[in-house]
């Protein structure tokens, strides 16, 4: 599966993804990216789960609306009427709202202890695959983005045959969406 990382800002919402996909056995596929910018949203999307899962989610994200807010009132219940084509996914959406940053997710299976389709608001920041306790310790310490190397590096040592490759940033800003390398990640 894909690390998933999300951090919020006073002026920025940060998604943090890597770039290794591979089959359903674990053997590598390739290095891709994982996040899809909707601009006209002022948003991207990512997704944990089939590579394919991705384009079908931005596809559905689209047809919500044209902006992040509408986004974010209507896609649980989108993917909701939509979910055959997503297979077991966490839907993750970053972008610029009436309010500033926000983040939310929508999971299509109930493995977070959240029921599936509900929108989950993400108030700080999200870290799957779920840090180790000693490591969410000190990232909680250190703050979310110092922290984010060593959160890494746990996510990958956790899943080593799924999580791999470059963490990717891309950041959504009031008036723009960058997406760069930030770090190889380790294996």
């Amino acid at each position: 599966m894909t690390i998933l990382n999300v951090v919020l800002e006073r002026d920025a919402v940060h998604v943090f993804t890597d770039t290794r996909a591979t089959w359903p056995d674990g053997s590598r596929l390739a290095d891709v990216p994982k996040v899809i910018p909707l601009p006209h949203m002022r948003a991207v999307i990512a997704v944990r789960g089939e590579i394919a899962a991705l384009g079908k989610a931005s596809t559905i994200a689209c047809m919500c609306g044209n902006s992040f807010d509408e986004l974010m009132g209507k896609l649980a219940l989108a993917l909701k009427a939509e979910h055959s084509f997503l297979g077991t996914a966490d839907v993750v959406v970053a972008g610029w709202s009436a309010d500033g940053p926000q983040a939310f997710a929508v999971f299509t299976h109930d493995g977070h202890g959240i029921a599936p389709f509900t929108r989950f608001d993400i108030s700080y920041a999200l870290f799957t695959p779920v840090l180790t306790p000693s490591v969410l310790k000190s990232v909680e310490t250190t703050g979310p983005l110092r922290g984010l190397p060593l959160a890494v590096l746990d996510q990958v040592q956790s899943e080593p045959l799924r999580c791999g490759g470059v963490i990717q940033v891309t950041s959504v800003y009031e008036h723009a969406i960058t997406a760069s390398v930030a770090f190889p990640a380790a294996a």
